[in-house]
């Protein structure tokens, strides 16, 4: 299915953050993002995933790892040199994010829903006192894929400091919202093989 056009969004609410800090280890310990399919790394499909639902958005990416390949594509920065974890990320993400909200996406997620960047707009433009929402499949939240304001940054700051990690938890305490996609099933949000993510590109 062709992705629909994205909604219209001004260019200083969002921010995106591709989160691609992980270990791979269902990947043979290969850096997921930098995985080829169809002879173009997986950042890249992602990258074009988000410009054709958030054209307006800046993006950055948290890597560990290849900074200097991943810089290609976006200001690339690092996260922590010893794999701390998703929520690591986001702290890294929302230090150098410049907007009034940040949307963290993992590298494992290449395709979009069609109407993302309209859920996405509409919740935004009508998000008034939200700290943080996301997204969920109809079945579970997609805990890696959250709009996340960036004057949460201190309290996330804190919650790492005092040893929590889960990044589930910490959405728990700012009461998150939830953007439903049940039409778009968690294997479309977070692929862990190379296989699947080859049946996602191929789709």
């Amino acid at each position: 299915m062709p992705e629909a056009p994205a909604a219209v969004m001004p260019s200083h609410l969002l921010t995106v953050g591709v989160l691609s800090g992980g270990e791979g280890q269902r990947v043979g310990g290969k850096d997921k993002g930098l995985i080829e399919l169809n002879r173009k790394p997986l950042i890249e499909w992602v990258l074009q995933s988000i410009s054709t639902q958030l054209p307006n958005a800046a993006v950055l990416i948290s890597a560990n790892r290849n900074l200097k390949q991943y810089s290609q594509y976006a200001p690339a920065l690092s996260d922590s040199p010893d794999y701390q974890g998703p929520l690591a990320g986001v702290a890294a993400l929302l230090e150098r994010c410049q907007t009034e909200w940040l949307l963290t996406l993992p590298c494992d997620c290449p395709k979009l829903p069609p109407n993302f960047g309209e859920k996405l707009a509409h919740f935004l433009l009508n998000a008034k006192d939200a700290k943080a929402a996301v997204v969920n499949d109809g079945q579970r939240n997609q805990n890696a894929v959250s709009l996340i304001r960036k004057s949460e940054l201190a309290g996330l700051r804190e919650h790492l400091n005092s040893g929590g990690g889960a990044i589930h938890k910490w959405l728990a305490t700012l009461a998150a919202s939830t953007i439903l996609f049940d039409d778009w099933p968690a294997e479309n949000w977070n692929a862990n093989t190379v296989d699947a993510l080859q049946t996602l590109i191929d789709e």
